[in-house]
């Protein structure tokens, strides 16, 4: 057994130690020291690829939706987000609890004194408009607010007239922004 002197930490290893690149050893770096070597090079990269992935996911928006997509439809991946998304509800009940609270409140505040019966049961019929629309299609469907309850440049009401059911990706998309063509 041949013994090799690391060109990082200096120590004498036995060839084992050390990488095999087609059967032969390759001289310079133990494997430990290797795969240091490597974490820190990621680790000095990670921002210039960060940025980079967020420069070409702007200019290829179809592309990047599309792998996505890819990569959500994955049973694996549905299961892992499932339960890492349950698991920070339990590490984080009090910040999940407020999140929920806070939206109820908007809600609830956005509903004005003045609805009547009426403006009521069609408030009902579009969320069972979006839950019909998601057993026939297939595809979830959401009720969308036009004008954002908790928009930045303006609050809308949750009334009838500001009610839209849509598939959830556009709605997703969409979040608490004003679409100006929708007004």
């Amino acid at each position: 057994m041949q013994q090799i002197t690391c060109s990082r930490c200096k120590v004498i290893k036995p060839d084992s130690e050390f990488r095999k690149v087609k059967g032969v050893t390759r001289t310079g770096k133990c494997i430990p020291c290797l795969r240091l070597y490597y974490k820190e090079v990621y680790q000095s990269r990670k921002d210039k690829h960060a940025i980079a992935c967020n420069n070409w996911n702007k200019n290829n928006p179809e592309k990047a939706l599309a792998s996505k997509r890819k990569y959500q439809k994955k049973e694996s991946t549905k299961q892992k987000t499932k339960i890492r998304v349950k698991e920070w509800r339990k590490n984080n009940r009090s910040a999940y609890n407020a999140i929920g609270s806070k939206y109820r409140a908007t809600k609830l505040n956005a509903t004005p004194k003045w609805l009547n019966d009426i403006d009521f049961e069609r408030i009902t019929n579009a969320y069972k408009l979006a839950e019909l629309q998601t057993k026939l299609t297939g595809m979830q469907w959401h009720i969308d607010h036009v004008l954002p309850l908790q928009g930045k440049e303006v609050c809308g009401l949750h009334v009838p007239n500001n009610l839209r059911v849509i598939p959830w990706l556009e709605n997703v998309k969409k979040g608490n922004k004003l679409i100006e063509d929708r007004v």
